[in-house]
């Protein structure tokens, strides 16, 4: 009698593919801390990252806010800052890093401070602007080592463009004396539509640097002094 053989039926499931949701990898640019004192001096210290903040002049007070659409985060949050008082002096500590630091809104309303205006950034490839701000007091800017770009009264409009040929974006008036100095790099320095209370003083290390001057008012009887 023949054998039989036994059958085998395999069964063949559909494939479901699986779907992993992964956690957000947005590229953060560090973390700024900002406070706000009850002597109404509002301070800001960055960390080792580059750090990009703007701040700015609102209706309801000055607001700190990131400059590169959240990616560096204020106080650990992408929200921005809002000084629940008036503030009557800033004091910017930023550390190693190619930091971006705006103050003032060209486009809207004037920041206004009866104090002073303090920035402090170690190494590092930093961009300042200040536009359309009074400040009552002094304005001092030291940067480190690097390749740092400063323009005080105007904001250039295009990446390495010339501030002396681009729109006025908002005068800066200085009730005190006026001081910017940068360690060694190929610096730039503007001041454009700048009235300076007190003395001005410019200084930059080694390398190859650009220092442009105009529309720069001074009170008779003061001093400007630079060296680059």
């Amino acid at each position: 009698m023949p054998s039989r053989r036994k059958r085998f039926t395999r069964k063949v499931f559909p494939l479901v593919p699986a779907i992993e949701h992964l956690e957000d990898r947005t590229l953060l640019s560090g973390n700024v801390l900002v406070s706000l004192g009850g002597n109404g001096v509002l301070t800001i210290h960055g960390d080792q990252s580059a750090n990009s903040i703007s701040i700015q002049q609102t209706a309801s007070g000055v607001q700190v806010s990131s400059g590169d659409s959240g990616a560096t985060e204020i106080n650990g949050s992408t929200n921005p800052f809002s000084a629940s008082s008036t503030v009557k002096s800033i004091r910017i500590q930023m550390k190693a890093g190619d930091n971006t630091i705006q103050i003032g809104s060209p486009s809207g309303t004037q920041l206004a401070l009866t104090g002073s205006l303090t920035i402090a950034a170690t190494s590092g490839n930093n961009t300042i602007s200040i536009a359309n701000a009074q400040i009552g007091k002094g304005l001092s800017i030291s940067a480190g080592k690097g390749n740092n770009n400063i323009v005080i009264g105007s904001t250039t409009s295009t990446s390495g463009g010339n501030p002396l040929t681009d729109v006025n974006l908002g005068a800066v008036s200085v009730g005190g004396n006026l001081s910017v100095s940068t360690g060694s790099g190929s610096d730039s320095i503007a001041l454009v539509n700048v009235s300076v209370g007190g003395r001005t003083s410019l200084h930059t290390g080694s390398g190859g640097d650009d220092v442009a001057l105009r529309s720069e008012e001074r009170r008779v009887g003061k001093e400007c002094r630079s060296r680059w």
